[in-house]
């Protein structure tokens, strides 16, 4: 049996040119500090990669839009791992995740790529030292829906409206499977076995 706080506190993530970054309340040696948008002053951590177990996935709305949420647990606590949902980093995360062996450590790895003068970032997953194929290709989409081009006030832009409805409803499948191979805590229980 392992000893828990239910209070343990969760530790915010996104992705920040190419890195895993955690906002941290100072500046230290190891902090990068940045200006958001807003003019507010950040510092945050930044790593490689994020690892654990996949133990939920959500998506909430956001300042900039919708989010997804990526839950990872590990023996040093629960990490949440903020992207946009319209994003290549979280298409890259959707097209692979129906191939991830929810029982097994997930490394989420974040890559930024310069193609054409725009920075276009997208997140590799890895389990067991081998990447996580990508179950919806280019080559071999299944029944994800194609992106449609439409115009907005005469501009040409992609609509990725029904992928977004089909990730959200394969979201509600996964988080139905987590749920299934979560392990049930307490549910042997009983007051027989107390001391006093």
């Amino acid at each position: 049996m392992g000893l828990n706080n239910t209070n343990a506190k969760v530790h915010y993530l996104s992705i920040q040119g190419g890195k895993v970054a955690q906002r941290v309340p100072d500046a230290t040696a190891f902090t990068r500090t940045r200006t958001l948008e807003t003019g507010k002053v950040i510092h945050e951590l930044l790593y490689d990669n994020a690892e654990g177990i996949l133990s939920a996935i959500t998506t909430r709305d956001g300042t900039y839009g919708k989010e997804l949420h990526i839950t990872l647990k590990d023996d040093g606590g629960t990490y949440v791992l903020q992207v946009k949902l319209s994003s290549g980093a979280a298409s890259s995360f959707l097209r692979a995740l129906p191939n991830v062996n929810l029982t097994a450590p997930l490394m989420i790895i974040p890559k930024t790529q310069d193609k054409d003068g725009v920075k276009r970032t997208s997140i590799i997953l890895s389990q067991n030292n081998a990447g996580v194929k990508w179950a919806f290709t280019k080559d071999a989409p299944g029944d994800l829906p194609a992106m449609k081009q439409i115009k907005v006030k005469g501009v040409a832009q992609w609509d990725d409206s029904e992928q977004l409805e089909y990730f959200e409803k394969m979201i509600t499948d996964i988080n139905n499977k987590l749920s299934a191979v979560a392990p049930t805590l307490g549910s042997d229980a009983g007051t027989d076995d107390l001391p006093f």
